[in-house]
Order: structure tokens, then sequence, then C-alpha cells
């Protein structure tokens, strides 16, 4: 809420370095040790105050709370790049058939990809989940920050190099927009903070 207030009073960038992760939990369930979606409660927050809002999660594992809570919003697109469930948590949600409910069609956006995909996958699959949040028109874009794509992190899950994190930080640095990072996964402790470094340098860019 701090970072979504500073966004509200004209901050261009803001970044909530919240710890648990807050992805996985629903408008009445937890998940993946996920209690409050931070994403989600920041994004709600913003969309009272700016109308359109989007929120795009590139942490490793699909948001399937976050996409849950904004299943049925119109104001609230949610996009998410992320390791394919099939076989690799949440496993049941993060398919590219789920596109939202009857008041948001084509609120949703999924690109799952194939593991260990790599940088240049991850990059395409931002780029697409960009495009389709600039279909939509938001005033401000959440991010639901996660480093487990990396492929030093325990999760295994899409063998991203460190050095990818400032291309990807220069792919939202490009947005003409107000941006709140929101942290999520990311386990590697002994190369956590070098990843954020690299995404760091990559979207202040500009300002």
């Amino acid at each position: 809420m701090t970072a979504a207030a500073l966004i509200k009073e004209g901050e261009r960038r803001a970044y909530a370095l919240c710890r648990p992760s807050g992805h996985h939990a629903g408008p009445d369930f937890g998940g993946g040790a996920t209690y409050l979606n931070n994403a989600a409660i920041a994004a709600r927050f913003l969309a009272r105050h700016f109308g359109r809002v989007a929120v795009i999660d590139v942490d490793v594992h699909h948001g399937n709370g976050t996409q849950q809570v904004f299943w049925d919003d119109p104001d609230v697109f949610f996009a998410s790049v992320h390791r394919s469930p099939e076989a690799y948590y949440p496993h049941f949600t993060g398919y590219e058939d789920e596109t939202g409910g009857p008041l948001a069609p084509n609120g949703i956006l999924n690109v799952p990809l194939p593991a260990q995909a790599g940088d240049a996958a991850l990059f395409e699959g931002v780029r697409t989940c960009l495009a389709g949040l600039l279909g939509h028109d938001p005033a401000v874009l959440v991010v639901s920050l996660g480093f487990d794509a990396l492929a030093t992190d325990p999760a295994r899950g899409l063998s991203v190099s460190a050095n990818a994190l400032e291309t990807l930080g220069h792919l939202f640095d490009a947005l003409d927009m107000p941006i709140l990072l929101v942290q999520e996964g990311g386990y590697d402790l002994s190369n956590l903070q070098d990843a954020c470094e690299k995404f760091m340098r990559g979207l202040a860019v500009s300002l």
C-alpha cells in the first residue's frame, strides 16, 4: 500500500519489497506459501484512483491467485508469462484458453512456456503480454516481479540467465506509464541481489 500510494502521488516507479510472495493467494484461498495477494491489493487501490490498471506477472509460476481475483473485472487486465503448468506448480491454471469471465472477456492473457525455455522465449512472452496490455490502455502497471526463472534458482523452471534481467527491465522501461513492482518469488539467495540490480538497471534507463 505504501508503494501504491507513492504511485498515486506521482512517482513513476515504486518497488514493494515483499516477502512472502502473494500471487498464489486468491479472494478466498491461500497457496504456495502466500496468504495476502500484494499485487492484487495494490492494483485494486490503484484502479480506484486511475481507472484501468494492468498487472503483468513474470514469476516462473503462474499467478493463479491474481488471475482469480481479476477474472471478471473489466478494470484490471492480467497477463502472466510462466513455465507451463503441465507437471509444474500450480498445475491447474495458467493455460492459454483461460481468457476471463463474461464481464471481462479477453481480460486475462496467459503465455505458458516450455521447461527450460531460456532468455529468448521469456522476452517473446513478455512482449506478447505487453502487446495485450497496450490493447487495454491502462493508466498504470503493476508487475509481479519474480526472479525464480533464473537458471540457478531452485525452482528449476525456465533457465533464464542473470544478464537477461537487464533486458527484461528495458522492456518495461519502454512503457510510458507509472510502474509499481511487487516482489514475488526468487530463492537463489546467493544471486538474488545481483539479479535485482540487473533488472533495476534496465528499468531505470529513462529516469
